[in-house]
């Protein structure tokens, strides 16, 4: 009889008490950060008569906010991905230096910057 229990106490209750205890649970870290990132979309203008109200960025057509002439606009919780930010809403004398769409990566736990640069007459 004494075997037996010392038996348990010594094998089975650890084994016992390991698969009570999740995979989750304090060594595996929080997997949402490692496979979201952020982009942060940055506006530079410069000219004469500049964009005074600003613009409207969007990613993928799905995403999209207010974006200040020279300003910038951070969209966080973004999967890891590629991604295309527009910019639109841009007055007629302004035009886009470089791409529109720009095209970008985000990955996890970072952040990546995207810049548009406008020039106004």
């Amino acid at each position: 009889m004494f075997k037996t229990r010392l038996y348990f106490v010594t094998h089975a209750l650890p084994l016992l008490l390991v698969g009570c205890i999740g995979q989750n649970d304090l060594t595996e870290p929080d997997e949402r950060r490692i496979l979201q990132g952020s982009a942060t979309i940055i506006a530079s203008t410069s000219g004469t008569n500049p964009d005074t109200d600003g613009y409207t960025v969007s990613l993928d057509e799905l995403l999209s906010a207010p974006l200040p002439s020279n300003g910038s606009h951070t969209f966080t919780d973004l999967a890891a991905k590629t991604y295309q930010a527009t910019l639109a809403e841009i007055a007629p004398n302004c035009s886009v230096q470089g791409s529109n769409p720009q095209t970008f990566t985000v990955a996890g736990g970072s952040n990546t910057d995207i810049v548009f640069t406008v020039t106004c007459a």
